[in-house]
């Protein structure tokens, strides 16, 4: 997704897609109170932040079960992951 659908050499996912599902189809605002990750848009399976500054250009991001965490900076060269387990009855 990082670099928008591509493989070495090959387009592994249809690069229009990764486009589709990068746009914001459900804004902060639409979302009840409880729902969402912080100040970010939803597309289709990527949280999208709305921080603001260069470095913030097209980021997204994905939050799964047990703190794991994915952030993607395409601006930065960036993809930061967190896939440690947090076994924490408050952290869940």
């Amino acid at each position: 997704m990082a670099a928008r659908g591509q493989w070495e050499d090959q387009q592994a996912i249809p690069r229009e897609w990764t486009w589709e599902s990068l746009a914001t189809h459900v804004r902060r605002e639409d979302m009840a109170p409880a729902t969402g990750f912080g100040d970010c848009d939803y597309g289709y399976l990527w949280w999208l932040p709305r921080e603001k500054g260069p470095e913030w250009e097209g980021a997204f991001l994905a939050a799964g079960n047990y703190g794991q965490f994915l952030l993607v900076l395409p601006a930065a060269g960036s993809v930061i992951a967190h896939r440690a387990l947090v076994d924490r009855p408050l952290a869940r």
